[in-house]
């Protein structure tokens, strides 16, 4: 049901979306059901946003945020959520270009720091595929600098997202031509603590510093 309530670009498919997840609401509610809220929340959140319903949208992204705070698992919540994300970036890249960097605004209001930084990972990745290095380079920064005010202990993704947003600014720089600052980047990912249990991180980090010239031998 979320996932039919968020995709589809047109005004009617906005309207059966919004009435599918309102629906989704509804049953949260009867069943006390608080991981179904915050989905069906943050995915209303998008659609209102899409619709122009800035205020509704922003509503909706806290209620999202105050339901997975009441869940109390933050980790499979934050990777819901990203799922999400990832599925609007690969349905429609310029679109989520767009959105993203609508959203990260009112998701930034809402005080969920981990979800904005999510976000902002994301529009990096959009402007990159834009063609919009510099601005790519600039919000990717952003995100690093956010995630790494976030307290490591208790989050056993902490390390993995650590890599993956560094590898994001380095692929970047790659494609920039700033080849330094992109092994930079990917030295650092490999160099998080936790490199050795992040098998695709480490995997990005390996093929990115091959990529920039630089064996890890």
């Amino acid at each position: 049901m979320i996932g039919l309530g968020t995709a589809g670009p047109s005004a009617d498919r906005g309207a059966r979306g919004a009435a599918r997840l309102t629906e989704g609401l509804e049953l949260a509610r009867q069943f006390d059901d608080h991981w179904l809220g915050a989905m069906a929340s943050f995915g209303l959140g998008f659609v209102r946003h899409g619709q122009g319903r800035n205020e509704e949208a922003l509503a909706c992204f806290r209620a999202a945020h105050v339901r997975g705070r009441a869940i109390g698992r933050p980790r499979a919540i934050s990777r819901a959520l990203t799922s999400s994300l990832d599925l609007h970036l690969y349905l429609d890249p310029p679109k989520a270009r767009v959105m993203f960097g609508r959203v990260a605004d009112l998701i930034q209001q809402t005080g969920d720091v981990l979800l904005h930084t999510l976000t902002l990972a994301r529009l990096g990745t959009a402007e990159h595929s834009a063609g919009n290095l510099d601005a790519a380079a600039a919000v990717l920064r952003r995100a690093l600098t956010q995630h790494r005010t976030l307290a490591p202990l208790g989050d056993p993704d902490h390390d993995r997202r650590e890599m993956d947003i560094r590898c994001r600014p380095g692929r970047t720089y790659r494609a920039a031509g700033r080849v330094a600052e992109a092994r930079d980047q990917f030295r650092a990912a490999l160099a998080v603590p936790g490199a050795g249990r992040c098998p695709k991180g480490h995997a990005q980090a390996v093929e990115g510093l091959a990529a920039s010239g630089t064996s890890t031998c």
